[in-house]
């Protein structure tokens, strides 16, 4: 297996955790950030103490096509990716009835559908990977299917990403690509 990482919203926090590791386990990283370019840069700089190449990509990957400019990009400077962990996600704590359309789109777009664009951009690697994986992120609780007073819209983007996740590692089991999800707690 290549050892070729994307990571997105790894600048700060968990992703940043994640593609660390990654790191010390000898993968070539790609650190993504859309705002964090300073924090995005140390984390580079950090990941090259393990001696691997870390290179830093800044998209807003709401956005179809700079999901698969990002994708495209860092398979190219990578040579290859075999490891994506979709980790960008807003959280939104209010009310149905006081959240805007635009604050519910991006909830949605942010969790669910940056999640599908990165992962059909970066198909096409994971398999010439021969062996790859896939990490998704939900959150905890999201598999119970209950009425939320806060935060809805996050819960039903994250409820997506399980039934995503299971639909895709059905399918991608037979190019030798794992789907996993990972459902984290408030962090």
């Amino acid at each position: 297996m290549i050892k070729k990482s994307l990571v997105t919203s790894s600048a700060v926090g968990i992703g940043r955790a994640i593609t660390l590791d990654l790191a010390s386990k000898v993968f070539d990283v790609a650190f993504h950030y859309n705002k964090s370019v300073e924090a995005a840069n140390q984390a580079a700089q950090e990941a090259t103490n393990y001696g691997v190449k870390a290179i830093v990509k800044q998209a807003d990957i709401t956005k179809p096509e700079q999901a698969q400019s990002l994708v495209e990009n860092a398979a190219a400077q990578l040579s290859g990716l075999s490891v994506v962990v979709n980790n960008v996600g807003n959280y939104l704590r209010k009310p149905i009835s006081k959240t805007s359309i635009k604050e519910w789109q991006e909830v949605i777009n942010s969790n669910l559908n940056a999640t599908f664009y990165i992962t059909k951009a970066a198909l096409p690697y994971l398999k010439a990977a021969n062996g790859a994986r896939i990490v998704n992120f939900a959150c905890a609780s999201a598999q119970k299917m209950a009425a939320r007073q806060t935060n809805t819209a996050y819960i039903i983007a994250k409820t997506g990403i399980i039934i995503y996740t299971k639909s895709l590692a059905v399918e991608l089991i037979k190019d030798k690509i794992t789907v996993n999800v990972v459902s984290p707690g408030v962090a």
